[in-house]
């Protein structure tokens, strides 16, 4: 999973969200969110790095992304993973 905001036209092609909506103050009272934000505008990143740039553990930032992801103010991208070799 790849993280990165979304661009203006699929934010305005996008469905109202059916969940409670979250208030920006609640988005942004959180240092680890904001760190996240400011970490993916240049780029999109994997979960691991961008703990890794962050320097917050995994469960944290896939909590922090949730939240983020939820609100709308960022999209998941789905990659394919490469193939991992093991002993048989």
């Amino acid at each position: 999973m790849v993280a990165r905001l979304p661009s203006p036209e699929l934010v305005a092609s996008q469905k109202p969200l059916k969940k409670k909506p979250v208030l920006l103050s609640e988005i942004f009272e959180s240092r680890g969110r904001v760190k996240i934000l400011e970490t993916l505008v240049p780029q999109e990143l994997n979960i691991s790095e961008i703990a890794r740039r962050v320097k917050l553990n995994h469960n944290s930032v896939s909590y922090h992304l949730k939240t983020l992801t939820e609100a709308g103010i960022l999209q998941e991208k789905t990659v394919q993973a490469p193939p991992l070799s093991r002993f048989k």
